[in-house]
């Protein structure tokens, strides 16, 4: 496939797609009242008719093609299915699963553009600035602004408390989650950034993440562990064994100060108080689990049960906890899943399933699963087989992708397009330097 090259003007649609994944919960509330907002898919919708090339390599054809017949699939079993729901409530059902493939397919398509560099670094500094401009406003007037373009918007003065410094997202736990997916980006176009100037960009998203002071900080940094861990031996290596010079220094006192700030603003969190009680109680910690915790991985415990119970071929999307009180076995499993994780009685039963490609296990079943595992092994054989790459690099990438299995199958809902991005991102990965904009932005790119 031939990589195609776009004008300086004709940057600004991709770039707010890009940012419309980073960023999914702005939007008019008022017409749609869901968290996520259906910005990035009216973008994506315009990005594909403006486009007169609309060019795909043969996987990423394959995959977007397969995503469209698991929804088309979901759409049949929603016909024939005794649930009863209205038509717009199957439609919101299903619509995730049909954009799925738009999503993947379009950000495919901008990744393998030329220039994609600078629609990148555009929709992360996009994304900086509107956090920004969303905390002053939140300072300034509460939710009064904010609330107008994001569902459940709510920010309440009484002092310094991160908790409720929301700026443009529906809650603070949303807010490490569409930071990990914006690392991604950045990390995916590193080599186009200056070292100081990735680092800085690094800093930046490690400091919007530490103001949700939300449980959900835990599990991003959980999941990164293993790329963290390697990281941070790679640079002590590095100090012991090269010239200590002060951008080392720098980036060393940095770095340790926003960690020790970090701990200090997560520990008395929901999730930092669970991993405390972990610490000193061991696995019978697990009782402290609240609702919003049972809540938030009630989609992975569903999962488990689901592959569990192999006699349950397909559920319906419209609502995929109805299965349960028509399957005895199915729900019984899933009772003893949530008991194991949280040693009690109370299993939440939620409105969505709160796993975004665990989705298509719980739907779809053994098939769903197949589906999935398929995406993860592409993605190993894409990172294992890069080229003029070094095999400590591709430990780092794998460590990376590790993190985005976890996202992929706890907490995030299937209508965040940011897992697709992220999905996109490792699919597309290229270890070379791709042009920014040719010579009429040459400025651009030794500003980074």
């Amino acid at each position: 496939m031939n990589n195609t090259y776009l004008n300086k003007k004709d940057e600004l649609l991709p770039s707010l797609v890009i940012f419309s994944a980073l960023q999914p919960y702005i939007g008019i509330p008022l017409i749609f009242p869901t968290d996520i907002q259906p910005l990035c898919l009216g973008l994506c919708i315009f990005y594909f008719f403006k486009r007169k090339k609309f060019a795909l390599n043969p996987l990423n054809k394959y995959i977007s093609l397969l995503f469209a017949l698991f929804a088309v699939i979901a759409t049949f079993l929603c016909l024939f299915t005794p649930e009863p729901a209205i038509y717009s409530e199957i439609i919101r059902r299903i619509l995730p699963l049909f954009t799925a493939s738009l999503y993947f397919a379009t950000f495919s398509n901008i990744l393998n553009l030329e220039n994609k560099v600078s629609i990148l670094k555009k929709a992360l500094l996009y994304f900086i600035v509107l956090w920004f401009v969303g905390i002053i406003l939140n300072l300034s007037t509460g939710s009064t602004i904010t609330s107008i373009f994001v569902n459940r918007n709510v920010y309440e003065k009484g002092g310094y408390d991160t908790e409720r410094l929301v700026s443009f997202f529906a809650e603070p736990s949303r807010i490490p989650e569409q930071c990990y997916f914006s690392f991604l980006v950045l990390y995916s176009i590193k080599s186009n950034f200056k070292k100081i100037n990735f680092l800085i960009f690094s800093a930046i998203f490690t400091i919007i993440s530490l103001t949700s002071g939300a449980g959900q900080l835990i599990f991003v940094i959980s999941s990164l562990i293993p790329f963290l861990s390697l990281n941070l031996l790679g640079f002590i290596l590095r100090l012991f064994f090269e010239k200590l010079n002060y951008l080392k220094l720098t980036v060393g006192v940095t770095f340790s100060t926003l960690l020790i700030f970090g701990f200090n603003l997560i520990k008395e969190s929901r999730g930092g108080l669970f991993i405390q009680n972990i610490i000193k109680l061991g696995p019978s910690a697990s009782i402290f689990f609240d609702d919003g915790i049972k809540t938030k991985i009630s989609g992975i415990m569903l999962v488990i049960a689901r592959l569990l119970v192999p006699d349950v071929l397909f559920s319906s999307p419209i609502d995929p906890w109805y299965v349960l009180n028509n399957e005895p076995a199915l729900y019984a499993k899933y009772i003893d899943v949530c008991r194991f994780f949280t040693s009690g009685d109370s299993c939440p039963m939620t409105y969505s399933v709160y796993s975004s490609l665990g989705s298509y296990i719980v739907y779809f079943g053994y098939l769903g699963a197949f589906f999935v595992l398929t995406l993860y092994f592409l993605v190993l054989n894409k990172i294992i087989n890069l080229r003029d790459m070094g095999f400590y690099e591709k430990i780092i990438i794998l460590s990376l992708f590790f993190s985005l299995i976890l996202t992929s199958l706890v907490k995030i809902p299937l209508a965040n397009p940011g897992i697709f991005l992220g999905l996109a991102i490792f699919l597309n990965f290229k270890n070379k330097n791709l042009k920014i904009n040719s010579k009429n932005s040459s400025s651009l790119h030794q500003s980074f």
